[in-house]
């Protein structure tokens, strides 16, 4: 008897592609890509916003531009 992975029906094949890909085909965020995803949220998806951010006490501030800030 075939395993659902060797049939090849459409739906399997799609749902293979998914971890084929690594992280970014599964639409796993990265910890920096996260924090950048958590800051947009916060802004309303407004990048001047998160820029112009005064909110220094929250622990995402140094990272909020999706980099590691310089030591």
């Amino acid at each position: 008897m075939k395993n659902a992975s060797t049939l090849g029906d459409k739906s399997t094949q799609q749902a293979n592609a998914r971890y084929v890909g690594g992280a970014k085909a599964r639409g796993i965020l990265t910890p920096m890509k996260a924090m950048r995803a958590k800051c947009m949220d916060c802004t309303c998806d407004q990048v001047a916003e998160i820029r112009e951010c005064t909110i220094k006490l929250c622990p995402l501030w140094p990272y909020r531009m999706g980099r590691r800030p310089k030591p």
